[in-house]
């Protein structure tokens, strides 16, 4: 993601926007993100964080390079959207494998795996302003992560640890309760203190 953000203000040139246009289509990279957390939480669940995380990482990976060729809104908006999707697979996955490392480890660590995050992002971004500095063309740029992104999820897959035990039924949907005495949605809904 610091390499796209870096990108941010030679893609808007290039695909020919306003800032404001712009401001728009950054909310699909939050809503591709969502549905993609929605829906790889229960794969994750079922398949297990060995066999999600290579493949959510070979997602975002692609993902990254398509900003890069953006020509207008829509095309931009598209490659949001998926990057978005991506990222959001990678970031559950990560986080339920990193859960299973912090568990067979015995001590807490989720902090240091999220500041090397932070760090990857700081470096990503220092790349991403010295090709601008060099004046690669940012599909150029992005594509040149993608590739190497593609090979290290190919050489860290090996390295994640098993799922314990045999895959499990994806995860149920959470369901509403309804306390006794507490209004209904629809009436919730409706009732003057949302005015």
């Amino acid at each position: 993601m610091g390499m796209w953000i870096v990108h941010i203000p030679s893609v808007e040139h290039r695909a020919g926007i306003s800032h404001a246009v712009l401001g728009w289509l950054l909310l699909l990279l939050g809503a591709g993100a969502f549905v993609g957390m929605q829906i790889v939480g229960p794969l994750t669940d079922r398949f297990g964080a060995r066999t999600v995380v290579p493949l959510s990482a070979a997602l975002c990976s692609v993902t990254l390079f398509l900003p890069g060729l953006a020509t207008h809104a829509w095309s931009l908006g598209s490659a949001l959207l998926l990057l978005g999707f991506g990222n959001g697979c990678l970031d559950v996955s990560m986080n339920a494998h990193a859960v299973q490392v912090e568990r067979d480890y015995r001590r807490p660590v989720m902090s240091a795996f999220h500041a090397t995050f932070s760090l990857g992002g700081v470096l990503a971004s220092l790349v991403g302003a010295r090709t601008l500095a060099w004046g690669w063309h940012p599909a150029a740029s992005l594509g040149a992560v993608a590739l190497l992104s593609l090979a290290a999820a190919a050489l860290a897959a090996p390295a994640l640890l098993p799922t314990a035990g045999s895959p499990a039924p994806a995860s149920p949907r959470p369901t509403a309760q309804h306390r006794p005495g507490a209004p209904r949605p629809a009436a919730s809904g409706s009732s003057p203190s949302w005015l």
